[in-house]
C-alpha cells in the first residue's frame, strides 16, 4: 500500500506540472509543403522549373577566378532561406551534351560529388540519374541529391541540390532538409526556353558600320556544334564546342575580340611548335603545344585584325584565337576557327598581323660549363613537369579542364 503524499510532495509535483505546461515547445522542423501545382522557380533561365516558395531568390552562379562571368541561361542557382531550418539551394548547369546510350554508365564515370555515392532513380522517373551524399563534398558543401536530367529535346543537365541546416548537428533537421531535397527534385519539370546558344552562322562583330551598312565577321558552325556568347565589358567571347554525348570527349575553341593592341596571354619560348594554318585569306601560324605521348593538346594564335573602311576610317581589333582537347579533336576545331569571314559585299578586306604568343627565355649569365650544364638540365626539367600548368594557364580562354573529357564545368561540382 502507497504511503499517503505529502503536503511538500504535492507542491513539487504541481510545481513541474506547471513549468512543464509553461515551458515553449521546441520549434518543429517544418521545411515548406511541396506542391507540384503551386509556384515553380525557372531554373537555367527557365529551360527547367522546380515548386519552391516565391521567396526564393535567383542569380547566376559565382563564377570561378579567371573563368567567365555566368548567365543564369547556362549556371544557375535558386537559395530559399527558412528562419528555423537552414538554406536551400538548387544549382543547375547547362552540359552541352546529349542523353547517351546508357544514362546512369555515363553519370557514374564522371566525377561524383561526395566520396560515398549511391546512385538511383527519383521514384519511377526514366529521365534522371539520381546521386545521393550522405557526407559532404570536398568544398565542405552537403549536396544531398544531384540529378542528371534529360530534356525534352534531348540534352542532358545537372541538377543539384545544396542544404544548410541551422544546427549541424541536429540529425533531425539534417533528415527534414534531404526529404525537403528529394520532394523538390521530384518537381522536376522541362521547359521552353529561349536557347541559351548559338548554331549555324555566328555573328563576331561589325565592321565599317556607316550608313545602317557593316562588313559583318562571323563563323560557320558545322552541324553538331555550338557557340555560348559570353559577356565582355570590352570585346566578344565566344566559346565553341562540339555536342557530344554525356561523358564524351570533344574539343572546346574560343574566340576572342579586343581592344588592338591588347597583350596575350603568354608561354615560355619553345614550349610549343609552330604549323601553318589560314585566317581571313590569309597565311597564318598557329603554337601548338603538344607533349609527346599525351592524348590532348592545346593550339593558340594571336593576330591583330585591320580592315580599312575607306575614307580613312579604320576597324582594327586584337583577335585570339585558341582550340584544346584530345589530339583527334584540334584539326575540326581549328577548321571551324578558320572558317572566320569578313562579309558585306563592299570590297573590304582583312589584314592579319600574327602576335607571337611565345615569351623570349632570360637565360642567366653562368660563366662555369659545368654549373651551366646542370642549369639547363634543370630547367628542362622544370618545364617537363609544369609543362600542362604552363598550357593550361596560358589557354584560360579554353576552360581547358572542361574540353578533357569533361571534367571541369561539366561534370565536378563547384
Amino acid at each position: 500500500m502507497l504511503a499517503p503524499m505529502s503536503n511538500r510532495s504535492r507542491f513539487l509535483m504541481g510545481t513541474i506540472a506547471v513549468l512543464a505546461f509553461l515551458a515553449p515547445a521546441p520549434a518543429a522542423l517544418a521545411w515548406p509543403t511541396v506542391d507540384p501545382d503551386g509556384y515553380r522557380v525557372p531554373v537555367l533561365g527557365g529551360r527547367w522549373t522546380v515548386a519552391m516558395p516565391e521567396t526564393t531568390a535567383r542569380a547566376a552562379a559565382t563564377p570561378q577566378p579567371g573563368a567567365p562571368t555566368p548567365r543564369e541561361a547556362l549556371d544557375s542557382v535558386g537559395v530559399y532561406e527558412s528562419p528555423n531550418e537552414g538554406n536551400f539551394a538548387v544549382r543547375g548547369t547547362m552540359l552541352e551534351s546529349t542523353r547517351p546510350d546508357d544514362l546512369e554508365a555515363a553519370v557514374r564515370s564522371l566525377p561524383a560529388p561526395c566520396a560515398a555515392p549511391e546512385y538511383g532513380r527519383v521514384g519511377e522517373r526514366t529521365d534522371l540519374v539520381a546521386v545521393r551524399c550522405s557526407e559532404p563534398s570536398p568544398d565542405g558543401a552537403l549536396r544531398p541529391l544531384s540529378v542528371y536530367a534529360v530534356h525534352s529535346d534531348g540534352w542532358v543537365d545537372r541538377i543539384e541540390t545544396l542544404l544548410e541546416t541551422t544546427n549541424p548537428d541536429d540529425a533531425a533537421a539534417r533528415t527534414a532538409g534531404v526529404a525537403y531535397a528529394e520532394a523538390v527534385i521530384a518537381t522536376l519539370r522541362a521547359d521552353s526556353s529561349t536557347d541559351a546558344v548559338e548554331r549555324g552562322t555566328v555573328e563576331v562583330a561589325r565592321a565599317c558600320e556607316a550608313d545602317g551598312a557593316a562588313d559583318t565577321l562571323t563563323l560557320t558552325l558545322p552541324e553538331g556544334w555550338v557557340a555560348i556568347r559570353d559577356p565582355e565589358p570590352d570585346g566578344v567571347l565566344l566559346r565553341l564546342m562540339s555536342v557530344v554525348p554525356l561523358g564524351g570527349e570533344r574539343a572546346i575553341a574560343a574566340v576572342q575580340l579586343v581592344p588592338a593592341g591588347s597583350e596575350p596571354q603568354r608561354v615560355p619560348e619553345g614550349v610549343g611548335v609552330l604549323e601553318p594554318g589560314q585566317l581571313l585569306g590569309n597565311t597564318v601560324e598557329w603554337l601548338v603545344i603538344h607533349q609527346d605521348g599525351a592524348p590532348t593538346g592545346v593550339r593558340r594564335l594571336a593576330t591583330e585584325v585591320t580592315v580599312d573602311c575607306g575614307g580613312g576610317a579604320t576597324f582594327a581589333r586584337a583577335l585570339w584565337l585558341s582550340v584544346g582537347g584530345p589530339t583527334a579533336t584540334l584539326d575540326p576545331g581549328q577548321r571551324v576557327i578558320e572558317s572566320l569571314a569578313l562579309g558585306g559585299g563592299r570590297g573590304h578586306t582583312a589584314a592579319v598581323a600574327v602576335v607571337s604568343s611565345e615569351a623570349q627565355v632570360v637565360e642567366p649569365d653562368v660563366d662555369d660549363d659545368a654549373a651551366g650544364g646542370r642549369a639547363e638540365v634543370d630547367r628542362e626539367t622544370e618545364r617537363q613537369g609544369h609543362f600542362w600548368s604552363i598550357a593550361i594557364g596560358a589557354g584560360s580562354l579554353l576552360l581547358l579542364g572542361a574540353a578533357l573529357v569533361m571534367r571541369g564545368r561539366t561534370t565536378r561540382p563547384k
